[in-house]
Protein backbone atom coordinates (compact mmCIF):
# COMPACT_ATOMS: atom_id res chain seq x y z
CA UNK A 1 0.00 0.00 0.00
CA UNK A 2 2.62 2.37 0.97
CA UNK A 3 3.98 1.74 -2.78
CA UNK A 4 0.26 2.82 -4.08
CA UNK A 5 0.78 5.68 -2.01
CA UNK A 6 4.08 6.99 -3.46
CA UNK A 7 3.07 6.33 -7.04
CA UNK A 8 0.81 9.03 -7.13
CA UNK A 9 -1.68 7.52 -8.95
CA UNK A 10 -5.13 8.88 -6.80
CA UNK A 11 -7.40 12.01 -6.88
CA UNK A 12 -6.97 14.04 -3.51
CA UNK A 13 -10.07 11.88 -2.02
CA UNK A 14 -8.68 8.17 -2.93
CA UNK A 15 -5.28 8.92 -1.72
CA UNK A 16 -7.06 10.23 1.77
CA UNK A 17 -8.69 6.92 1.70
CA UNK A 18 -5.64 5.34 0.79
CA UNK A 19 -4.14 6.96 3.99
CA UNK A 20 -6.40 6.35 6.06
CA UNK A 21 -6.32 2.44 5.40
CA UNK A 22 -2.50 2.71 5.61
CA UNK A 23 -2.87 3.97 9.38
CA UNK A 24 -5.05 1.22 10.52
CA UNK A 25 -3.01 -1.15 9.36
CA UNK A 26 0.01 0.17 10.90
CA UNK A 27 -2.22 0.27 14.05
CA UNK A 28 -2.03 -3.46 13.97
CA UNK A 29 1.61 -3.90 13.87
CA UNK A 30 2.93 -6.50 16.52
CA UNK A 31 5.97 -4.67 16.66
CA UNK A 32 5.47 -0.97 17.05
CA UNK A 33 8.81 -0.02 17.95
CA UNK A 34 10.23 -1.59 15.22
CA UNK A 35 10.29 -0.44 11.29
CA UNK A 36 8.09 -2.68 9.11
CA UNK A 37 10.42 -4.20 6.86
CA UNK A 38 10.31 -6.91 3.73
CA UNK A 39 13.12 -8.99 2.67
CA UNK A 40 14.23 -8.08 -0.56
CA UNK A 41 13.72 -11.74 -1.72
CA UNK A 42 9.98 -11.13 -0.83
CA UNK A 43 10.22 -7.80 -1.80
CA UNK A 44 11.60 -9.05 -5.40
CA UNK A 45 8.24 -12.14 -5.22
CA UNK A 46 5.63 -9.33 -5.69
CA UNK A 47 7.42 -7.58 -7.74
CA UNK A 48 7.43 -10.54 -9.84
CA UNK A 49 4.24 -11.18 -9.59
CA UNK A 50 2.66 -7.61 -10.24
CA UNK A 51 4.85 -7.86 -13.60
CA UNK A 52 2.88 -11.46 -14.33
CA UNK A 53 -0.95 -10.62 -12.94
CA UNK A 54 -0.62 -6.73 -12.80
CA UNK A 55 -2.72 -5.09 -9.17
CA UNK A 56 -6.18 -6.07 -10.63
CA UNK A 57 -6.91 -9.42 -9.10
CA UNK A 58 -8.73 -10.16 -12.33
CA UNK A 59 -5.66 -11.81 -14.28
CA UNK A 60 -4.47 -13.75 -11.45
CA UNK A 61 -6.16 -16.98 -10.49
CA UNK A 62 -9.08 -16.74 -8.12
CA UNK A 63 -9.75 -18.44 -4.88
CA UNK A 64 -8.06 -21.93 -3.81
CA UNK A 65 -6.68 -21.65 -7.44
CA UNK A 66 -5.04 -18.57 -6.81
CA UNK A 67 -3.42 -20.30 -3.03
CA UNK A 68 -2.20 -23.16 -5.10
CA UNK A 69 -0.30 -20.65 -7.79
CA UNK A 70 0.73 -18.80 -4.76
CA UNK A 71 2.41 -21.86 -2.83
CA UNK A 72 3.99 -22.92 -6.81
CA UNK A 73 5.76 -19.44 -7.37
CA UNK A 74 6.86 -19.43 -3.45
CA UNK A 75 8.00 -22.97 -3.43
CA UNK A 76 9.91 -22.31 -6.48
CA UNK A 77 11.32 -18.78 -5.65
CA UNK A 78 11.43 -18.17 -2.05
CA UNK A 79 12.00 -22.29 -0.91
CA UNK A 80 10.63 -21.81 2.18
CA UNK A 81 11.14 -24.95 5.39
CA UNK A 82 7.20 -24.40 6.15
CA UNK A 83 4.13 -23.35 4.43
CA UNK A 84 0.91 -23.24 5.34
CA UNK A 85 -2.05 -23.34 2.72
CA UNK A 86 -6.02 -22.69 4.01
CA UNK A 87 -7.87 -23.40 1.46
CA UNK A 88 -11.44 -22.36 1.24
CA UNK A 89 -13.63 -22.52 -1.74
CA UNK A 90 -15.51 -25.78 0.01
CA UNK A 91 -16.84 -23.21 2.61
CA UNK A 92 -19.33 -21.74 -0.20
CA UNK A 93 -21.27 -24.03 -0.25
CA UNK A 94 -23.26 -21.69 2.67
CA UNK A 95 -24.75 -20.40 -0.54
CA UNK A 96 -26.92 -23.45 -0.56
CA UNK A 97 -25.98 -25.08 -3.43
CA UNK A 98 -24.28 -29.04 -3.19
CA UNK A 99 -22.08 -28.02 -6.21
CA UNK A 100 -20.21 -25.41 -4.98
CA UNK A 101 -19.07 -28.09 -2.05
CA UNK A 102 -17.86 -30.83 -4.34
CA UNK A 103 -16.40 -28.45 -7.40
CA UNK A 104 -14.27 -27.19 -4.22
CA UNK A 105 -13.15 -30.16 -3.02
CA UNK A 106 -12.14 -30.79 -7.02
CA UNK A 107 -10.63 -27.58 -7.22
CA UNK A 108 -8.27 -28.10 -3.94
CA UNK A 109 -7.74 -32.10 -5.18
CA UNK A 110 -5.97 -30.95 -8.14
CA UNK A 111 -4.34 -28.15 -6.03
CA UNK A 112 -2.31 -30.60 -4.39
CA UNK A 113 -1.83 -32.42 -7.11
CA UNK A 114 0.37 -29.66 -8.71
CA UNK A 115 2.18 -29.21 -5.57
CA UNK A 116 3.09 -32.13 -5.12
CA UNK A 117 4.37 -32.32 -9.24
CA UNK A 118 6.04 -29.09 -8.14
CA UNK A 119 7.75 -30.71 -5.42
CA UNK A 120 9.23 -33.44 -7.41
CA UNK A 121 10.59 -31.81 -10.05
CA UNK A 122 12.34 -29.39 -7.29
CA UNK A 123 15.56 -30.59 -6.44
CA UNK A 124 15.80 -28.72 -3.11
CA UNK A 125 12.04 -30.44 -2.06
CA UNK A 126 12.21 -33.72 -3.80
CA UNK A 127 12.72 -37.04 -1.48
CA UNK A 128 12.85 -34.25 1.53
CA UNK A 129 9.83 -33.03 2.17
CA UNK A 130 6.52 -33.78 4.10
CA UNK A 131 2.62 -32.75 3.05
CA UNK A 132 -0.15 -32.79 5.52
CA UNK A 133 -3.26 -32.10 5.06
CA UNK A 134 -6.42 -32.40 7.29
CA UNK A 135 -9.46 -30.28 7.35
CA UNK A 136 -10.65 -27.64 10.08
CA UNK A 137 -13.78 -29.48 10.96
CA UNK A 138 -16.14 -32.13 9.55
CA UNK A 139 -19.42 -31.74 7.96
CA UNK A 140 -23.06 -32.30 8.81
CA UNK A 141 -24.53 -35.34 7.31
CA UNK A 142 -28.25 -34.97 7.81
CA UNK A 143 -29.89 -34.72 4.28
CA UNK A 144 -32.78 -32.78 5.40
CA UNK A 145 -30.78 -29.39 5.80
CA UNK A 146 -31.76 -27.25 3.50
CA UNK A 147 -28.19 -25.69 2.94
CA UNK A 148 -26.25 -28.95 3.23
CA UNK A 149 -23.05 -30.00 4.44
CA UNK A 150 -23.07 -27.61 6.98
CA UNK A 151 -21.15 -28.14 10.63
CA UNK A 152 -23.09 -25.79 13.59
CA UNK A 153 -25.63 -28.77 14.43
CA UNK A 154 -23.16 -30.50 16.68
CA UNK A 155 -23.40 -33.78 14.91
CA UNK A 156 -20.77 -36.63 15.04
CA UNK A 157 -19.81 -35.88 11.65
CA UNK A 158 -19.09 -32.14 11.72
CA UNK A 159 -16.91 -33.23 14.48
CA UNK A 160 -14.60 -35.80 12.72
CA UNK A 161 -12.15 -35.35 10.40
CA UNK A 162 -9.31 -36.95 8.45
CA UNK A 163 -5.34 -36.57 8.42
CA UNK A 164 -3.53 -37.41 5.57
CA UNK A 165 0.70 -37.47 5.53
CA UNK A 166 2.53 -38.01 2.72
CA UNK A 167 6.51 -37.66 1.87
CA UNK A 168 9.71 -38.68 3.42
CA UNK A 169 9.77 -41.00 6.15
CA UNK A 170 6.33 -41.42 6.19
CA UNK A 171 4.37 -44.84 6.18
CA UNK A 172 3.12 -45.77 2.39
CA UNK A 173 -0.15 -47.12 2.20
CA UNK A 174 -1.41 -47.02 5.76
CA UNK A 175 -4.78 -46.40 7.32
CA UNK A 176 -4.80 -45.84 11.32
CA UNK A 177 -7.95 -46.29 12.69
CA UNK A 178 -7.19 -45.21 16.04
CA UNK A 179 -9.21 -41.85 17.04
CA UNK A 180 -7.12 -39.20 18.00
CA UNK A 181 -7.19 -35.13 18.57
CA UNK A 182 -6.89 -32.58 16.05
CA UNK A 183 -4.11 -30.93 18.26
CA UNK A 184 -1.87 -33.80 17.37
CA UNK A 185 -1.35 -32.63 14.39
CA UNK A 186 1.15 -29.57 15.69
CA UNK A 187 3.41 -31.79 17.45
CA UNK A 188 3.62 -34.38 14.69
CA UNK A 189 4.77 -31.96 12.71
CA UNK A 190 7.27 -30.72 15.20
CA UNK A 191 9.08 -33.85 14.94
CA UNK A 192 9.08 -34.14 11.29
CA UNK A 193 10.81 -30.54 11.16
CA UNK A 194 13.61 -31.81 14.18
CA UNK A 195 12.15 -29.69 16.95
CA UNK A 196 10.51 -30.39 20.35
CA UNK A 197 6.50 -28.38 20.14
CA UNK A 198 7.37 -27.98 24.41
CA UNK A 199 4.10 -26.00 24.76
CA UNK A 200 2.02 -28.36 22.63
CA UNK A 201 -0.82 -29.78 24.00
CA UNK A 202 -1.53 -32.71 21.27
CA UNK A 203 0.91 -35.82 21.23
CA UNK A 204 2.76 -36.89 18.31
CA UNK A 205 1.50 -39.45 15.85
CA UNK A 206 3.89 -41.53 15.66
CA UNK A 207 1.93 -44.59 13.86
CA UNK A 208 2.50 -42.31 11.02
CA UNK A 209 6.37 -42.80 10.63
CA UNK A 210 8.53 -45.50 9.20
Amino acid sequence: MKKQIITNQFTDKELEKKQEELEKLLEKNYRPNQELSEPLKLTQFWEEWEKMYGESGLVNPRGDSLLTELAVWAINRLKPKLLMINYNDPDYVYWGYKSHYTRGISIIDQGIKRLVDTIKLAEEYRDNTVLCIVPDCGRDSNPFLSVPYQHHFNSKSAHEIFALFWGKGINKNKVIERQVSQIDIAPTIAKIMGFNADYAEGNILEEVFI
